[in-house]
């Protein structure tokens, strides 16, 4: 990675840590009580489109299409086949279970393993 990449990604990541840091240092009164007490109430899982930004794999079950349309390879027809995989078979255990979908052969899916992984199954029907 060149000098202007790693600085890119340097600012990007700073400037997305910018607003707990500001609060955690002393910013304003309303922004203590919001950040400064509570800084991890604003935190969230990435969104897909943040995930491919900062490099980072998809969550493949918790995947919506078009989070799927960002990686080079899926469009939106085999994004819906993957989402309705997905809901058929109640998530994807394992990372081979993409080779059963219509347009996945083992070339996609190693080229897919770069930027999908397999997060855990939520089963809300589940006891807890």
């Amino acid at each position: 990675m060149g000098t202007r990449q790693e600085l890119g990604i340097f600012l990007l990541v700073l400037l997305l840590a910018a607003p707990p840091v500001i609060g955690w240092l002393g910013g304003s009164d309303a922004e203590a009580s919001c950040l400064c007490l509570r800084p991890l109430q604003h935190v969230r899982p990435l969104t897909g489109a943040r995930c491919v930004l900062l490099g980072q794999p998809i969550p493949l079950n918790q995947a919506g299409a078009k989070d799927l349309q960002l990686i080079p390879g899926i469009g939106p027809v085999l994004s819906s086949r993957i989402v309705e995989a997905r809901r058929e078979l109640g998530g994807f255990g394992s990372f081979t279970d993409l080779d059963a979908i219509k347009g996945i052969g083992p070339k996609k899916l190693e080229a897919l393993r770069v930027y999908l992984f397999v997060d855990p199954v939520k089963n809300p029907a589940a006891p807890s």
